[in-house]
C-alpha cells in the first residue's frame, strides 16, 4: 500500500528462490554426477533439476492465490505437492503412449518422475543422456520431451498464478474483475481518459435530506471546483459490511459514506471505537475491499479498478509501526522513495531532507529498532509524505 507493486515483489522472490534452486541444482549434479548419473552428460543433468525447480517456484506460487494463511498453505501445500505425483504411476507403463505421458507431464512432479525414467533408461544402457540421443524415445517418453514439459509447466503455472491473485478473493487487498486482461487501461495508461470519473459524480451535499441538512457546513464554491479540476479526493457510497460469524445479518461498519477530501486541508475522522474510522482508511488504501461505492483519488484513479496506480502517490502511516529492525530510518526512506518511482539521482537528496523535517537527523544511521517509540513514529510519518504523495493518510490509536 506504500507503491510497492506487486511485478517488483513477485520478482523479488522469484529471483532469491531461483538463485537458491540454481545452487541446490549445481550441488545435487556435483554430488550424482559420478554415481546416479555415471553416463549422462553433466549439462544435461543440471537443467533436467534446474527446470524443475523453475516449475515447482511457479507451483508454489500458484498454491499461494488460495491460501491466505500460511499455516494452511505450509500444511496443504505438500500435501498437494505429493498428491500430483502420483498420477506418473497410472502412465508409467510403456503401453501408454507419448500424448498420455505429456499430459501427465501438465503435473510438474510427474514430469519429473517421468524423466527419471529415461534417465535410468539410458545409465541402464551404460550411454547416458546425450546430445545425439536427448530427443529419442524410451519407454514412448524422451529427455526433450520431458524439459520442454517442464518448461511450459513453469509458464502457465506462472501466468495462471498471476491472474488468479489478481481475481480471487483474499483476506487483504481488492481484486479485479475477471476480464482484466481485455481491459486496454490495464495494460497501459495512454487508454485511460482522466477526468471523465469525476464528470459522473454527483454532489455530495445532494445526498442529504432535510433532516440532516442542518448538521452540515455548506461547502464554499472554490472548494467544489476542486472536484471539477481533479484535485481532491471523492468518496460516494463507501460502505464495508462484514460476515457475521455467529450468523444472521452481517455486521455494517461503514454505511454509504459521501465526503469529499479536499486539497490543502486536514480532514480528521472522529469518532468512538467501532465507529468505522481504520475500516474506512483500510478501504482508502487498498487493504480491504468496500461492500459497495468508491472512491476517486486525484488524477482520476478509483479504489475500485486502479489501486495499483493509486499506490504510487499515496503516502500511510498506520496504527502500528511498521519498520524492518535492521535498517536505518535513511535506509527506510530511500527503499520507500524508490517504491514510489521517485528518480534514482533524487532519492539521497530527498530522504536526508526527510530526515531533518520529521527530526531525526541524530538517529539517521542507527538501526530502526534501536529508536524510541516516539521517533518510530516520526519515521512512519517521513515514510507516508516521502515521493510526492499527494494524498497522506494518518491513522492513529
Amino acid at each position: 500500500m506504500m507503491g510497492l507493486t506487486d511485478t517488483v515483489y513477485n520478482a523479488s522472490w522469484f529471483i532469491t528462490t531461483f538463485v537458491q534452486m540454481t545452487l541446490i541444482a549445481i550441488l545435487i549434479t556435483l554430488v550424482t554426477g559420478g554415481s546416479v548419473f555415471e553416463y549422462s552428460n553433466k549439462v544435461y543433468v543440471f537443467i533436467y533439476f534446474e527446470v524443475f525447480g523453475l516449475a515447482i517456484m511457479s507451483m508454489c506460487f500458484l498454491f499461494a492465490t488460495f491460501f491466505s494463511r500460511s499455516k494452511t498453505a505450509s500444511l496443504l501445500g505438500p500435501m498437494i505437492f505429493f498428491a500430483s505425483f502420483f498420477p506418473y504411476y497410472a502412465v508409467n507403463d510403456s503401453q501408454y503412449d507419448t500424448g498420455s505421458k505429456t499430459a501427465t507431464c501438465l503435473l510438474a512432479p510427474s514430469c519429473f518422475a517421468l524423466g527419471a525414467n529415461v534417465f535410468a533408461d539410458f545409465e541402464g544402457g551404460l550411454v547416458g543422456v546425450q546430445v545425439d540421443n536427448a530427443d529419442q524415445m524410451t519407454s514412448n517418453f524422451s529427455y526433450n520431451a520431458c524439459i520442454g514439459v517442464m518448461f511450459f509447466d513453469a509458464v502457465w503455472y506462472g501466468a495462471l498464478a498471476w491472474y488468479l491473485d489478481k481475481v480471487l478473493p483474499s483476506e487483504f487487498g481488492t481484486q479485479l474483475p475477471w476480464y482484466f486482461p481485455f481491459l486496454p487501461s490495464f495494460w497501459c495508461d495512454c487508454f485511460f481518459k482522466q477526468g471523465h470519473r469525476y464528470e459522473q459524480l454527483e454532489d455530495a451535499d445532494q445526498h442529504l435530506d432535510g433532516k440532516h441538512a442542518q448538521y452540515f457546513e455548506p461547502v464554499a464554491a472554490e472548494l467544489k471546483q476542486q472536484v471539477k479540476d481533479e484535485k481532491c479526493v471523492s468518496i460516494r457510497g463507501l460502505r464495508k459490511d462484514f460476515q457475521n460469524p455467529a450468523g444472521g445479518d452481517d455486521r455494517v461498519a461503514v454505511h454509504g459514506l459521501d465526503l469529499d477530501l479536499y486539497q490543502g486541508q486536514v480532514t480528521v475522522l472522529l469518532g468512538h471505537n467501532g465507529a468505522g474510522k481504520t475500516t474506512t482508511i483500510s478501504m482508502l488504501c487498498g487493504m480491504i475491499p468496500p461492500t459497495k461505492g468508491d472512491a476517486i483519488m486525484p488524477d482520476g484513479y478509483t479504489i475500485g479498478q486502479d489501486m495499483h496506480k493509486v499506490r504510487s502517490h499515496l503516502g500511510v502511516c498506520p496504527q502500528h509501526d511498521i519498520l524492518f529492525p535492521d535498517l536505518s530510518p535513511m535506509q527506510h526512506l530511500q527503499i520507500f522513495a524508490s517504491f514510489k518511482g521517485m528518480n534514482p539521482r533524487d532519492i539521497a537528496t530527498e530522504a536526508k531532507k526527510m530526515i531533518v523535517e520529521v527530526g531525526l537527523r541524530e538517529k539517521a544511521n542507527v538501526k530502526s529498532s534501536s529508536l524510541s517509540g516516539g521517533q518510530k513514529r516520526k519515521l512512519s510519518l517521513g515514510i507516508a509524505l516521502i515521493g510526492g504523495s499527494k494524498v497522506v493518510i494518518l491513522d492513529g490509536e
